[in-house]
């Protein structure tokens, strides 16, 4: 359904949304979110997601250790620049109230609580994202690189 003056890309997220679906959440501050499910593959094809720091948070969830310490493993530079990818993961996610810069618009907001901004990491991370992410660039890098008799293929895109 098209709004009156709504732009494309407002059109065409409605659409991914439509054909994602959407699911309800509760954050702890009681605010009832709608969240739709974005993956790490769709910021892979965007050519937006850090895949070194990735790799790094998933070997070391891997190991054990907890978000909090993978996440202090990180340099400074990549810890910058993991917050703002789950930032704007956080953003694409959640469709209602939609979270912008910027609010201008009645069902926007430009400011979410601390401990609701951590629960919604926390959901839209499923706690699998950065495994997911570290298991696709493997396939991807062997799907380039070569199969296991060594031979290189070129990756079916």
């Amino acid at each position: 359904m098209t709004k009156p003056n709504q732009t494309l890309a407002e059109r065409y997220r409605a659409l991914r949304t439509a054909r994602l679906g959407t699911y309800q959440v509760t954050s702890p501050s009681g605010m009832e979110w709608t969240l739709t499910r974005v993956t790490p593959q769709d910021y892979f094809l965007a050519n937006e997601l850090p895949f070194q720091i990735s790799q790094k948070v998933a070997d070391s969830l891997n190991k054990g250790k907890s978000n909090e310490e993978a996440f202090q493993e990180l340099a400074p530079r990549e810890q910058q620049e993991w917050l703002l990818f789950i930032r704007k993961l956080v953003h694409e996610a959640v469709v209602e109230p939609k979270i912008v810069d910027h609010a201008t618009e009645p069902d926007e907001i430009d400011f979410v609580l601390p401990e609701d901004f951590e629960f919604l990491v926390a959901e839209v991370m499923g706690g699998e994202a950065a495994r997911t992410a570290a298991t696709f660039r493997t396939r991807r890098e062997q799907a380039v690189m070569g199969g296991a008799d060594g031979k290189k293929r070129r990756a079916k895109s």
